[in-house]
C-alpha cells in the first residue's frame, strides 16, 4: 500500500514539475518592486508593481501600505528579496493555486515573510525558503533539485504533505510535522530541527543528515536510506527496511524500532527505554546498543546477513532485556568497555553459541542471565559481575582476560582454546565449575581464584599475581609456575609446581594439605608459608622429589595455646634430595609455652618444632617457689613436656607466677612435721616428773615434795611447826605409794618462716599413774588422746589430726639434786587439704599416719635461800630428743583436677633440744591445805630446724624438689607459771600456763592436773 502510495505520488510530483518547467522557459525574467501604496493586495495584479507588470525575476518588497497578499492565480518567480527596512509581508496561496521559486527563492533582509499553502508551493533549482515563516495548511510543499528549505519555519498541518526532492535539503529549517514529511532521491535533512507527530519516510538515497528530530508518530528509513548523524528522540515508531541503515546517528528511543530486510544498525548509538527489534537478516552491525530502564527489550530475530543466525553489534549495554533467542551475537567490535546489569536471554540454536565477545574493550556482565547457549571470549576482558553472568552457558575462551568480580561463585564450565588470563582484582572469587581445554590458565591480579573443581585442561599454569586458591584439582594441567608476588594455597591437587623467587607456596586454607602430583622446587628467594594450630599444622604431600634450597619457611601461629609437640610441614615420597630450607620466620610468634622452634629434616620429611618453654625464674622468689621452678625446668630440659594444665605458669604474668608457684609447692605437705613436733611436745610436757604436771609431784607432803628432798629437818623443828598449826606430827611420805591423774591441755602457736606463716593449735587429754618405789624414786606410764589443727597464710592450705600418745616417766632424788626421764610415742592419723585457684578451683587433700617417738632426760639441784619459807630454786640441764616419721603418700583430688597433686616422700626428721634453766617453788601452808606456786625460764637450742620434705607431681614424673615446712627459730625461751593446791585427803588441782618464745615462734599452752595419791 505505501509503495503504491508513494509512486503514484512521486508521478504526480514530476507530471507537476515538468509543467512548470514548460511554462518557466516560455517567459522572459522581469524584475519588480512592490509599490508603497498599490491599489490592491492581489500579487498577479501587475498594477500593484513599480513596472506594472507582475515580475517573473525578483520581486522586491520593501516599506508599504499593503502587506497581506492573496494570488489569483499561479504563479513562477525566481526569487522574493525583503529589501532593508522592509514591513512584515504575509501570502496565501489557496487551493488550486501553484506558487514556485526557480530562482534564488526567497531572501529576508528587513522584515518578514509568512506564507500560507493550502495548494502547490515548490523551490526549484538552488533556492532557498530562507527565513520565511511557512504554514503548510493541508498543501503540497516541495523542495526540488538543489533547493533547500534554508531557515525557514515550516508547519506542515492538515493533509498537507511536505517533500524533499532530488539533492534538496532541510537546510537548517525548523519542521513541525503533523502529516506527511517526505525525502526522495538523495534528499537530506540536513541540520534541521524536526518535530514530527506524523509521519516521515526517507526513501532511495536519502539521508537524516545531521538533523535533529523528535519523533511523536512514525519514521521510516526505505531503500538505501540512512538515518546519518541525526540525533533522534523517538517516543513513537521507527522502521528501517530494506537497505537502510541507522549509519551514525544517535538514537534515544522510548517507543519501539524496527529492523528489517537486510537494513543494519551501522555504527549508531542507539539508546533504548522501548523496544528495539531485528528481524528478517537485518543486524545491529556496529551500533551500540544500550537498553535504559528495567522495561527495555532489544530483540535479535533476524537470522543474520548471511541468513546462519549470526549477528554483529559494535557493543550492548545497560538494563532492561537482552532477547538474543536463537541467534549467535558477536559484540565488541568497537573497542569500548561496557556493563550490561540486563538479562541476557537466548538458546544459541542457529550457532549453538548465544553471545562473542571481541575486541579490546570490556564487557562486564552483571545480570542475572539466562542465556544457554555458548558464551566465547575471542579477545578483550569478560567480566562478571554476578553469579549467574554466563546463565548456563558453558563459556568459551579463545583469548583474552576473564575477570571475575570479589565474592563471586562461579559454576559454569569453562573451556580454554587459547591463552586466556585469569584476573581478580581484589577480593576472593571462586570458580567452582571445571575448567577444561587444551590451553593453560594465566592468574592475574592481586586478588584471590579459588578453584574447587576438577578441572581437565592440560597447558600449564601460572600465577603473576594475587593468589590462587586450589580446592579442587588441577593435576591434569602440565605444570605449575608460581611467580614472584604470586602465591598458591589450597587443599587440592596440582601438578609439578615450581616457585619462583619472591612466589609463595602456603598450602591449606587455614589448616590444610595440598597435594603435589610430581615433584616440586623451590627457588632461591622463595617462601614456604605454613600456618600451625595448637593441633596442627599446614602440609604438602609431593609425590614426586622435593628441592628446598634457598627457600624460607615462614610460620604463622594461629590462635590458641601451644606446647611442646612436632609438626610434619612437609613430605616427598621420592625425597629432599638433602635439600634443606634456608631459614625459618615468624618464630617469635608461639607464645609463652614453647621455645626454640626450629626445623628438623629426614629422608623424606621436614618438620616444625616446638621444644616446651621453661618458667623463667623472677629474682626474689621464696626456696620452695625456686624448688618447684626449678624441678618443671628440669624435666623440660631433659626432654620431658609438662601437662597442658602446666601451661598457665607460662602465661601468667610475673607478678602472679610467685602466688601461683607457692600454691602448687604443696607446702602443707611439709607443714605437718612441724605441728606434729609442737602436739608431741605439749604431750612431753605433760609427762615431765619435774614439772608441775599430772606427773611432776605426789600429793602427800614430805621429803618428797619438790624437785628434789630438803635438808633433813631438825625433828624439833617439825614438830614446833607442827605445835604451831595445830597438827600431829607428819608420818612418813612414804606411806602413799600410788597416785592416779588425769590431765588437759591445750595450746596454740604460730611460726613465721619461708615466706609464710602457720598457726596451729592443739587440744588433748591423757590419764596416768604412777607408783613410788622408794622415798626418793618413783616411776609412773600415762596414755592420752588429742588432736590438732593447723593453717598456713595466704591460702596455702592447712590439716588437722588425731593423735593417740603413750609414755613413761620416772624421777630420782638423791640429797639436792634429782634425775628426771620421760619415753614417749605417738601415733598421728593427719589429715592434709589445700585449695588451688591455678587452673580453675582445684581441691587436693590425702590422708596418712606419722608415728613419733621422744626421749627427754633432765638434770637439777635445789637451793633454799630461804627454808623457813618454803622457797626454792632449781638450776637445770635437759635434753630431749624427737623423732617424726611420715610415710610416703599421695594427694587427691576431692573437687576440681589433680593436675598439680603431689606424692611426697618418706621422711624421718630428728631434733635434739637442750635446755638451761631454772625453776622456782614457794610452798605455803593454809589450814589444811598446801599451796604451792611454780615458775620456770629457760633457754631452749634446737639442733634440727629444718622441716624439709620432698614432693614429686604426680602428673609430671621426675619434677621432684624439696618444699620447706614454716622452720622455727634455733633459739626460744621458755616459760611457765603453775600453782599447785593439795590437801591431807590425798587429791590434788594444778594448773600451768607455758610459753615458748622466739624471733619466729610464738606459742602459748595451758594444762590442768586432777591427782589422787593414796
Amino acid at each position: 500500500m505505501a509503495r503504491r502510495r508513494r509512486a503514484a505520488l512521486l508521478a504526480s510530483t514530476a507530471l507537476g514539475l515538468a509543467t512548470v518547467l514548460v511554462a518557466a522557459g516560455s517567459a522572459r525574467a522581469q524584475d519588480a518592486t512592490w509599490r508603497t501604496n498599490p491599489p490592491r493586495n492581489i500579487y498577479d495584479y501587475g498594477a500593484d508593481w513599480s513596472t506594472g507588470n507582475v515580475p517573473t525575476g525578483t520581486a522586491y518588497f520593501g516599506t508599504s501600505a499593503v502587506t497581506a497578499l492573496t494570488f489569483q492565480s499561479s504563479t513562477s518567480v525566481g526569487g522574493w528579496t525583503f529589501n532593508a527596512g522592509a514591513s512584515n509581508y504575509s501570502f496565501v496561496n489557496d487551493t488550486s493555486l501553484q506558487l514556485t521559486f526557480n530562482g534564488a527563492g526567497i531572501v529576508i533582509i528587513g522584515g518578514s515573510a509568512s506564507i500560507t499553502n493550502r495548494g502547490n508551493l515548490q523551490f526549484f533549482n538552488t533556492g532557498t525558503a530562507g527565513s520565511a515563516t511557512i504554514a503548510n495548511d493541508g498543501g503540497q510543499l516541495f523542495f526540488n533539485d538543489n533547493s533547500t528549505a534554508g531557515g525557514a519555519s515550516i508547519a506542515n498541518t492538515g493533509i498537507g504533505i511536505v517533500h524533499f526532492n532530488n539533492a534538496s535539503t532541510a537546510g537548517s529549517a525548523t519542521i513541525t510535522n503533523d502529516n506527511v514529511l517526505y525525502f526522495h532521491n538523495i534528499s537530506t535533512a540536513g541540520n534541521a530541527t524536526i518535530t514530527n507527530n506524523g509521519g516521515i519516510a526517507f526513501d532511495y538515497f536519502t539521508t537524516a543528515g545531521s538533523a535533529t528530530i523528535t519523533n511523536n508518530g512514525s519514521i521510516s528509513f526505505h531503500d538505501s536510506s540512512t538515518a546519518g548523524n541525526a540525533a533522534i528522540t523517538n517516543n513513537g515508531g521507527i522502521v528501517f527496511d530494506y537497505s537502510s541503515t541507522a549509519s551514525y546517528a544517535t538514537i534515544n528511543t522510548n517507543g519501539s524500532v524496527l529492523f528489517t530486510d537486510t537494513s543494519t544498525g551501522g555504527s549508531a548509538v542507539l539508546t533504548n527505554s522501548g523496544t528495539v527489534r531485528f528481524d528478517a537478516t537485518s543486524t545491529p552491525g556496529n551500533a551500540q546498543l544500550i537498553n535504559s530502564g528495567p522495561s527495555a527489550v532489544i530483540t535479535f530475530n533476524s537470522t543474520g546477513p548471511n541468513g546462519d543466525g549470526r549477528l554483529t553489534a559494535g557493543s550492548i549495554a545497560g538494563s532492561g532485556r537482552f532477547d538474543l533467542g536463537g541467534a549467535e551475537l558477536t559484540v565488541g567490535g568497537n573497542n569500548l568497555s561496557t556493563m550490561v546489569t540486563g538479562v541476557l536471554s537466548g538458546d544459541g540454536s542457529a550457532t549453538g553459541t548465544s553471545l562473542i565477545k571481541t575486541g579490546t574493550g570490556t564487557l562486564t556482565l552483571a545480570g542475572a542471565n539466562t542465556v544457554s547457549g555458548g558464551v566465547t571470549l575471542a579477545s578483550g576482558t569478560l567480566a562478571l559481575a554476578n553469579n549467574q553472568a554466563l546463565g548456563t552457558a558453558v563459556l568459551t575462551t579463545l583469548g583474552g582476560t576473564v575477570a571475575y568480580r570479589d565474592g563471586l561463585n562461579i559454576g559454569n564450565m569453562v573451556t580454554i582454546r587459547g591463552d586466556t588470563s585469569f584476573d581478580v582484582a581484589s577480593g576472593t572469587a571462586t570458580q567452582s565449575g571445571v575448567i577444561g581445554g587444551s590451553f593453560g590458565l594465566n592468574k592475574t591480579g592481586t586478588g584471590t581464584l579459588a578453584l574447587t573443581g576438577t578441572s581437565s585442561y592440560t597447558g600449564a599454569t601460572v600465577v603473576n599475581g594475587g593468589t590462587l586458591s586450589v580446592n579442587g584439582s588441577i593435576a591434569s594441567s602440565s605444570g605449575l609456575s608460581i611467580n614472584s608476588g604470586a602465591t598458591l594455597v589450597g587443599t587440592g591437587a596440582v601438578p609439578t609446581t615450581i616457585v619462583a623467587g619472591g612466589g609463595t607456596l602456603a598450602p591449606g586454607n587455614s589448616i590444610g594439605t595440598l597435594t603435589v602430583n610430581g615433584n616440586l622446587t623451590f627457588g632461591a628467594g622463595s617462601t614456604y608459608a605454613v600456618e600451625v594450630s595448637p593441633t596442627a599444622a599446614d602440609l604438602t604431600n609431593v609425590t614426586g622429589t622435593a628441592s628446598l634450597t634457598g627457600a624460607t619457611v615462614q610460620v604463622t601461629p594461629l590462635p590458641g595455646s601451644f606446647r611442646s609437640r612436632s609438626f610434619t610441614i612437609l613430605n616427598a615420597t621420592g625425597g629432599l634430595g638433602g635439600t634443606t630450607f634456608a631459614g625459618l620466620t615468624g618464630v617469635n610468634s608461639f607464645g609463652s609455652g614453647v621455645r626454640n622452634p626450629h626445623l628438623t629434616y629426614d629422608a623424606n620429611n621436614v618438620y616444625l618444632v616446638l621444644d616446651p618453654a621453661t618458667l623463667q625464674i623472677p629474682a626474689g622468689l621464696g626456696a620452695n617457689q625456686t624448688n618447684v621452678a626449678s624441678a618443671i625446668n628440669r624435666v623440660v630440659g631433659s626432654g620431658g613436656s609438662p601437662p597442658a594444665g602446666f601451661d598457665v605458669l607460662l602465661n601468667i604474668g610475673a607478678a602472679q607466677l610467685p602466688n601461683a608457684l607457692n600454691q602448687i609447692s604443696g607446702q602443707a605437705g611439709a607443714t605437718t612435721t612441724q605441728v606434729g613436733f609442737n602436739a608431741t611436745n605439749q604431750f612431753m610436757a605433760a609427762l615431765d616428773p619435774s614439772g608441775n604436771t599430772g606427773a611432776g609431784h605426789s600429793s602427800s607432803g614430805g621429803p618428797s615434795l619438790s624437785y628434789a628432798a630438803p635438808t633433813p629437818q631438825d625433828p624439833k623443828l617439825r614438830d614446833a611447826y607442827a605445835a604451831v598449826r595445830g597438827f600431829d606430827k607428819p608420818s612418813d611420805a612414804f606411806a602413799a605409794r600410788w597416785s592416779v591423774w588425769a590431765s588437759g591441755y591445750g595450746g596454740s602457736s604460730t611460726t613465721s618462716g619461708s615466706g609464710t606463716s602457720t598457726t596451729s593449735s592443739t587440744a588433748g587429754t591423757l590419764i596416768g599413774a604412777d607408783y613410788r618405789m622408794s622415798p626418793d624414786t618413783r616411776l609412773g606410764f600415762a596414755l592420752g588422746g588429742a588432736n590438732y589443727s593447723f593453717a598456713l597464710s595466704g591460702g596455702l592450705g592447712g590439716g588437722r589430726a588425731d593423735v593417740f600418745q603413750a609414755g613413761v616417766y620416772g624421777r630420782h632424788s638423791f640429797g639436792a639434786g634429782y634425775l628426771s626421764g620421760v619415753l614417749a610415742y605417738g601415733w598421728q592419723d593427719v589429715t592434709s587439704d589445700r585449695n588451688l585457684t591455678v587452673v580453675g578451683l582445684d581441691h587436693l587433700t590425702a590422708n596418712f599416719k606419722a608415728n613419733a617417738v621422744n626421749a627427754r632426760g633432765e638434770a637439777g639441784w635445789r637451793f633454799t635461800p630461804w627454808p623457813a619459807i618454803g622457797f626454792g630454786v632449781f638450776p637445770y640441764a635437759a635434753l630431749q630428743v624427737t623423732s617424726l616419721m611420715l610415710p610416703s603418700y599421695g594427694e587427691r583430688a576431692s573437687a576440681g583436677s589433680s593436675l598439680f597433686a603431689l606424692s611426697y616422700a618418706s621422711q624421718t626428721t630428728t631434733n635434739l633440744r637442750s635446755e638451761v634453766g631454772a625453776r622456782v617453788e614457794h610452798a605455803v601452808w593454809l589450814s589444811e591445805t598446801l599451796l604451792t606456786l611454780r615458775g620456770r625460764l629457760a633457754w631452749a637450742h634446737d639442733s634440727n630446724t629444718d622441716r624439709p620434705v620432698t614432693a614429686t607431681f604426680q602428673s609430671l614424673p621426675g619434677a621432684s624438689f624439696v618444699v620447706n615446712g614454716t622452720r622455727p627459730a634455733a633459739d626460744s625461751a621458755l616459760v611457765s607459771a603453775g600453782i599447785e593446791t593439795k590437801w591431807l585427803s590425798g587429791f590434788s588441782v594444778a594448773g600451768t600456763f607455758e610459753g615458748e618464745f622466739s624471733d619466729t615462734t610464738r606459742s602459748y599452752a595451758g594444762k590442768g592436773t586432777l591427782r589422787y595419791a593414796w
